[in-house]
């Protein structure tokens, strides 16, 4: 009977403790279930206005969690590895650009020690910037639209730019900061600080030299002088990037000698054609303020030198010949003094041959010699592989103004006989040119 009694004892014991392995074992099964990750809130398609930040977030459940984010343009899959992005939001662009981001897809793979998962994927739409205050006809509409577009500034609303107000010291300095990440690193990442919404940008400019210390210290939401923005905004772009194609003298701009303060970055600007003067005399206006309309023309003017502005000051002084006319200067040639952005220009050539176009650097007269300075930009000559790149170049080009007939004619002297013909110049390029093709 003992012998039974044992054995039960044994049976039972081995039982148990299969038991409580069995459970253990569950148990810690149950525990590992528990912490692998499990997103319980999934990334949303969603859909921006041009500038906007693209932005994203989830919520996991899990210890230790670890994410990365990629994202998909054009059939290509990028990965994000910066730490910063090692979270369950991340803003993947501080602006939306309807060229790139448009149906970009973009999910988070995440782990720990327990396991790993990914979430769905979701869509990107980026809606054209629509701003009711900023009109097709608007002279800075082409530039706010690049501007927003780039990240290098916002509208004030989902609705409204507000072209015609002021800007403050600490709006520019996060431009100029945005502005030197976007050339530096390709985008623009920089965020409002959750104290003081201008902090991460003047901690990002004062790291990089952008703004000396605490120059500005006091001044933050004060508003911004024309000086004071070019003065912030020049050290964004290394100094190479500045070409200089206007021939600007010192001291030509009338309302700011070339040793003022600060007056530098403002004659590099001009020279660059970054500006142009807020005249016909090319004042700079130093102490006025600045309007987010002309703020969104610089920026653009900045990123873009395909956008920069041709000028010459003073403004070459042609008498009589104001205003686009034309004349032969040269047995069949031809020579229009026109416009372009508002600045003289010349354009010329025979009339059977490819038409020049130089912007007046400088312009000198003696007696019927007219001498010109012209600045002629870089052009692609052809289509696919028979394009020809050709380079800029500076040339003078003389011209006999004895010929001249300023009641805005064209006299054509023709070889070997007695007699002229007029034909009419039209009061534009395009006018006068067709007029002596067609005429």
């Amino acid at each position: 009977m003992r012998k039974y009694r044992f054995l039960l004892i044994c049976i039972m014991a081995v039982m148990l403790v299969f038991t409580l392995t069995c459970s253990a074992a569950a148990e810690k099964q149950l525990m590992i279930l528990s912490r692998k990750p499990v997103v319980m809130i999934q990334p949303k398609n969603t859909t921006v206005y041009a500038g906007d930040p693209i932005s994203f977030s989830i919520g996991v459940a899990g210890k230790d969690l670890q994410f990365r984010w990629s994202y998909e343009i054009g059939g290509e899959t990028y990965l994000l590895f910066d730490g910063a992005y090692n979270r369950p939001d991340v803003t993947l662009a501080a602006a939306a650009n309807p060229d790139i981001h448009n149906g970009m897809k973009v999910s988070c793979y995440i782990w720990n020690d327990y396991g790993d998962t990914f979430t769905e994927t979701a869509v990107v739409t980026v809606s054209p910037r629509s701003f009711e205050d900023v009109r097709e006809n608007d002279w800075y509409y082409a530039d706010v639209m690049r501007a927003v577009e780039n990240g290098l500034i916002s509208g004030v609303s989902a609705t409204e730019f507000k072209p015609q107000d002021n800007i403050t010291i600490a709006a520019v300095i996060k431009l100029s900061a945005c502005l030197h990440q976007l050339r530096s690193q390709g985008t623009v990442t920089l965020t409002p600080g959750e104290t003081t919404w201008y902090d991460p940008y003047v901690e990002y400019a004062k790291e990089h030299g952008v703004i000396q210390g605490d120059e500005w210290l006091g001044f933050y939401n004060k508003e911004a002088t024309r000086l004071e923005f070019v003065r912030i905004l020049y050290p964004a772009l290394p100094a190479y990037s500045y070409t200089d194609p206007n021939y600007i003298e010192a001291d030509a701009i009338p309302d700011l000698p070339s040793d003022a303060n600060w007056a530098g970055p403002v004659y590099v600007f001009y020279r660059a054609g970054i500006l142009t003067g807020s005249d016909t005399f090319g004042s700079f206006r130093p102490g006025a303020m600045i309007s987010r309309g002309e703020v969104a023309a610089i920026l653009t003017r900045m990123v873009d030198a395909s956008t920069r502005r041709f000028l010459s000051l003073p403004i070459p002084d042609l008498g009589e010949m104001a205003g686009p006319m034309c004349w032969t200067a040269v047995e069949n040639r031809f020579v229009f003094i026109t416009e372009q952005n508002g600045k003289p220009a010349v354009v010329h050539g025979l009339f059977d041959s490819e038409t020049q176009i130089g912007h007046i650097r400088r312009a000198t007269r003696q007696g019927d010699l007219l001498t010109l300075e012209l600045y002629y930009p870089a052009y692609t000559l052809g289509l696919g592989e028979d394009a020809e790149v050709i380079e800029e170049r500076y040339e003078s080009l003389k011209i006999d103004l004895s010929g001249l007939d300023v009641d805005g004619r064209v006299k054509i002297s023709v070889s070997g006989g007695e007699y002229n013909e007029y034909y009419p110049a039209g009061p534009t390029f395009e006018d006068g040119y067709r007029n002596t093709h067609e005429s």
